[in-house]
């Protein structure tokens, strides 16, 4: 019976990974320019009318998360983010900027809820609930993905928990190497993303710094880059 459950979940995660895999593939455009910032782009405009969107929804809400491995649980939060994050746009595309779905007294991240094996969570609720206290995991930072100009690039591909290291290891050198958006340095003066002033506590024990040094050759931080909330997407 065991065995018979764990196949069964196995299943919906694996029919879950296979569909936001090719909804990526689709419409997550790399190597783009926008604002002159380097960036992957979202077609949100095409994606909103395919049926893969309601598909992988609903495949999303399948999954029985708290039976994955730990690297397992983690890879599928980051999707869930990241899609339940696309999902919203595109259901209310066009809009200039995510923070426009938000309202006074209620963010955009506290404002929507979305469903996981049967609750009902913010965007907050995973990243601030969920994945940064129970994983501590700083390179998280540089896969959740607001799309916004100024965020870590969405990558092409579902992550997955048997090459999750790889995908996070990846996504945090890219991040830290794109001189427009992660670590800029002029005239030796290195300005970074504001990523590491929000979450400083994140890294390495509140040293961003330290952090930034094993992937960027810094021996300062002198000031923190303008964050672009403009949207990630590929049409005006």
């Amino acid at each position: 019976v065991l065995m018979s459950f764990n196949a069964i979940a196995n299943a919906e995660l694996n029919n879950f990974t296979d569909s936001y895999d090719l909804l990526l593939q689709q419409y997550v455009k790399n190597d783009k320019v926008r604002l002159d910032i380097n960036l992957s782009l979202v077609d949100y405009a095409r994606l909103k009318n395919d049926k893969i969107l309601l598909n992988t929804s609903s495949l999303l809400k399948k999954v029985k998360v708290s039976t994955l491995s730990k690297e397992g649980q983690l890879a599928f939060w980051i999707n869930a983010y990241n899609f339940y994050t696309i999902e919203l746009i595109a259901n209310n595309y066009p809009v200039e900027s995510i923070k426009d779905l938000g309202s006074f007294f209620n963010s955009v991240w506290d404002k929507h809820k979305f469903e996981i094996e049967g609750r009902k969570y913010s965007l907050n609720n995973i990243e601030h609930s969920i994945i940064r206290p129970l994983f501590k995991e700083p390179r998280t930072h540089f896969v959740l993905v607001c799309a916004s100009l100024s965020c870590p690039d969405l990558l092409n591909e579902a992550y997955k928990a048997d090459i999750l290291d790889k995908q996070l290891e990846d996504q945090t050198i890219k991040f830290l190497n794109n001189p427009t958006k992660g670590v800029i340095v002029k005239d030796k003066m290195a300005k970074v993303s504001k990523l590491f002033r929000w979450y400083k506590k994140d890294f390495a024990n509140g040293n961003s710094l330290e952090f930034i040094q094993k992937y960027k050759k810094i021996t300062y931080i002198h000031g923190y880059l303008d964050y672009n909330w403009n949207l990630n997407a590929l049409h005006d």
